[in-house]
């Protein structure tokens, strides 16, 4: 489980085409960069999942073709 690497810092699931609300309320609360580039499968109501992770500095959304925020 990712919620156990209570020290990562940096993340990248470039193309990721599976992820998803479960997935990303799994990450640890200690990132600060998201790479979530390409993940085709995200949406808006997907995010909501990342209001938790309070140390998030950075965050790509580059290419979410269903995030429209």
């Amino acid at each position: 489980q990712l919620t156990r690497l209570t020290h990562l810092k940096n993340l990248s699931l470039l193309k990721c085409e599976k992820i998803a609300s479960k997935g990303l309320a799994s990450l640890p609360t200690s990132l600060e960069k998201l790479n979530l580039n390409i993940c085709i499968q995200l949406t808006d109501a997907n995010l909501a999942a990342l209001v938790r992770l309070e140390h998030l500095e950075e965050l790509n959304l580059s290419s979410c073709k269903k995030i429209t925020g």
